[in-house]
């Protein structure tokens, strides 16, 4: 806002504000404006929020001067932070179903573009919050707000309103899904998935229709199993659908789907197709990156784009499916950041694959070790997939490591199937 509509929303006066402002840090508000703020801040939507707490965390962090080590770590502290907030957040306002409350509309009437937009914004402020809430917290709000948004489709509408709606609840349903799916819950996971793909199907959307169908790929994928099991030949058809539906699409969302397929060529040993595919990805992360909100477009590479972590991972996990295990380890490396190991998920993901190229070294204690930390990963994370992952590359280790001590102590630490 501006000082003078900021003003007029607190009830103060624009010389007030504007002293506010000068004085910075240091203003001493008195208490009826205190308590004005207050209201105001409880009054904010969780994305306004959230963006207000980490841009205080950065305002502490440049006021401090702080090193460069110094600040590795208060980058730590705030990403604590952020996840903190945004999971009380969840827990005390989505969970309850009081913002769904808001948001539902009499049975009686339509649904208007207000309505929608409300859905639309909740649907990004629980986007925001993927990496850093684990799926176990997440997966009961998403999946009330997905059901809720079903419940729309048969009210009257415009059909711009009725496009919008088809693409949140989509997207909604795709995050239920995958929740459902990284808590090792493929019941749940394959009914929304489903319902993902007929909402996709119904809009008449290429680019809708290629973003469901990529994401429901993954029940079949042997990726998140640790290369093992699955329908691979099943998830690469649907991917390749997916990539040619998709050629319109932004470079977000070509970007992300290339390359999941690329590694799902991988895991078959078609090096050719990995290294095309990869390519694809490449060329797209080269072209500007669309600024996208909700489960699509802020949940794959990344809120904007992709990091080097992740780029990093991706590549070396496709070396190791191909059998350069030495290429592999060296990506795998580089991956392996304080950044990437502060969303649980991904740091037990590289960890289970950097394991998996000690078994193609013939390292089996080297391996066991790396597993213990992944296993210890996934558990902190609330991720039972992250389990079936390490599960996938035990079952990569030669019978006769079966025999050596730190392999019975791996197997007696893993969760019974």
């Amino acid at each position: 806002m501006s000082q003078e509509t900021f003003a007029q929303h607190l009830g103060a006066g624009v010389r007030t504000v504007r002293a506010w402002e000068s004085a910075g840090p240091n203003i001493t508000p008195a208490m009826v404006y205190q308590d004005a703020l207050d209201t105001a801040l409880r009054q904010a939507t969780p994305e306004q929020r959230l963006r207000f707490e980490t841009l205080r965390a950065d305002e502490r962090r440049r006021d401090a001067g702080l090193t460069a080590d110094a600040r590795e770590e208060d980058d730590t502290d705030r990403r604590d932070f952020v996840g903190r907030f945004v999971r009380a957040v969840i827990t005390a306002g989505l969970a309850s179903g009081e913002t769904l409350e808001r948001l539902a509309a009499p049975a009686d009437r339509g649904v208007d573009s207000s309505l929608v937009s409300g859905h639309e914004h909740l649907a990004d402020t629980i986007a925001m919050a993927h990496r850093m809430v684990r799926p176990d917290i997440l997966v009961t709000p998403v999946t009330k707000h997905a059901d809720e948004l079903l419940t729309l489709l048969d009210r009257p509408l415009s059909p711009v309103d009725r496009v919008r709606l088809n693409a949140v609840t989509a997207a909604v349903c795709a995050h239920a899904g995958t929740l459902s799916f990284g808590l090792d819950d493929p019941v749940r996971a394959r009914r929304y998935f489903s319902l993902a793909r007929d909402v996709a199907d119904d809009s008449d959307d290429d680019v809708l229709h290629a973003q469901a169908l990529g994401v429901s790929s993954a029940v079949h994928s042997s990726l998140p199993r640790g290369g093992r099991g699955g329908n691979p030949p099943r998830a690469i058809a649907m991917l390749s659908e997916a990539v040619d539906c998709a050629v319109q699409a932004d470079a977000h969302t070509r970007s992300w789907l290339n390359r999941w397929l690329a590694l799902e060529l991988a895991a078959i040993g078609d090096e050719h197709g990995f290294n095309f595919h990869m390519g694809r990805f490449e060329d797209a992360l080269a072209e500007p990156i669309y600024d996208g909100k909700g489960y699509f477009g802020r949940a794959h590479n990344g809120s904007f784009g992709v990091d080097e972590e992740r780029l990093y991972a991706d590549m070396g996990l496709g070396l190791m499916l191909l059998g350069k295990a030495d290429a592999a380890d060296s990506l795998l490396a580089r991956a392996l950041t304080p950044k990437a190991a502060r969303w649980g998920i991904f740091h037990s993901t590289i960890l289970t694959d950097t394991a998996a190229t000690r078994v193609l070294q013939d390292e089996p204690e080297a391996a066991c070790d790396i597993l213990s930390q992944a296993l210890d990963t996934a558990l902190a994370a609330g991720c039972p997939m992250g389990v079936q992952r390490v599960r996938g590359v035990r079952a990569r280790f030669p019978s006769l490591w079966d025999s050596f001590w730190y392999v019975r102590d791996l197997d007696e630490r893993l969760p019974r199937a």
